[in-house]
């Protein structure tokens, strides 16, 4: 509670956001966010020098993006709509198994707060698409070269982003789908042969089997109409099938990314009384992931060289 007095007085009105500025406060925390800045700004660094050393490269490409504004803000709106409804729905389903729902909240608060928490993810990565696009513009013009097709097309971008946004928030929430219990997006707590030795190496398969969930026919259908849309007439049913494995591949291996951050953190929660350091963690849970990532990288790229691309 230290935290939360110490903190801005206008989180004392939002219940789930003073929990979580209180869990990200803590000590214990600070290092990760400390190490995360550190490599935001070494990756910062390390694009600008990119940059400034293939400046004419960067120049032609940033020609090309402003050429085709239009479909750069169609796809970031279908990005960013897609985003917001997918926090939205995560929102929802966590407000109502939060221990913090019960709390008295006038209807403003409580709309300020949802507004908050389901526009962060989309806010924070806008800003870092600025950030590049305002440095790109800057090195360009350091180099004499123009620098106004990168700020056309993040112009493009964020109007996109800011209209699939305000979609995203106006289109009504699915309802929850309960998969059927001999589904494979439910886990079997059945076991065959001998009784299982419990140990923490069973972490490793936790990103894998959520990478398999989040994958679900009806979300990967969705995500693949941008890349159909993006397809030139007169393209051959191969290449289309190609560039559909290719994303796939990416896909997945973003979702396999995200759930072992998910399951690291999860597992640090779940598993607080045990003396397991967070390094410990982190490698059994990345360790097999690590594998499957090497795996869709090379079907990646064995499906760029079938298709010569």
């Amino acid at each position: 509670m230290e935290n939360l007095k110490s903190g801005p007085s206008w989180l004392r009105t939002q219940p789930h956001l003073a929990t979580g500025y209180v869990q990200w406060s803590n000590p214990k925390n600070r290092r990760i966010i400390k190490i995360l800045c550190l490599v935001l700004v070494g990756a910062a660094v390390a694009a600008t020098w990119l940059a400034w050393v293939h400046r004419e490269s960067v120049a032609a490409a940033c020609q090309q993006l402003s050429a085709h504004r239009v479909m750069i803000a169609v796809l970031a709106g279908i990005a960013s709509a897609a985003l917001v409804s997918r926090q939205r729905s995560a929102y929802a389903a966590r407000a109502r198994r939060s221990w913090v729902a019960a709390l008295p909240m006038s209807r403003r608060a409580l709309w300020v707060e949802g507004l908050t928490v389901q526009l962060a993810p989309l806010i924070a990565t806008l800003a870092l698409v600025l950030g590049a696009a305002l440095a790109t513009a800057a090195t360009l013009a350091m180099g004499g070269l123009p620098a106004s097709a990168s700020l056309i097309a993040c112009g493009a971008s964020l109007a996109g982003a800011l209209l699939g946004a305000a979609g995203g928030l106006l289109i009504p929430l699915p309802k929850p789908l309960l998969p059927y219990p001999g589904s494979r997006y439910v886990p079997h707590r059945a076991t065959h042969g001998r009784r299982p030795v419990p140990s923490v190496s069973s972490l490793g398969i936790w990103p894998i089997r959520r990478m398999f969930a989040l994958l679900q026919p009806k979300t990967l259908s969705r995500m693949l109409l941008p890349v159909l849309a993006m397809m030139p007439l007169g393209s051959s049913a191969a290449t289309a099938m190609i560039w559909i494995g290719i994303f796939g591949t990416l896909t997945a291996g973003v979702f396999l990314v995200g759930s072992v951050a998910w399951v690291v953190k999860v597992a640090r929660q779940w598993l607080k009384p045990l003396p397991l350091s967070l390094q410990r963690l982190s490698w059994v849970a990345a360790i097999r992931s690590a594998i499957v990532m090497a795996g869709l990288g090379a079907a990646a790229k064995w499906l760029a060289w079938v298709g010569a691309l």
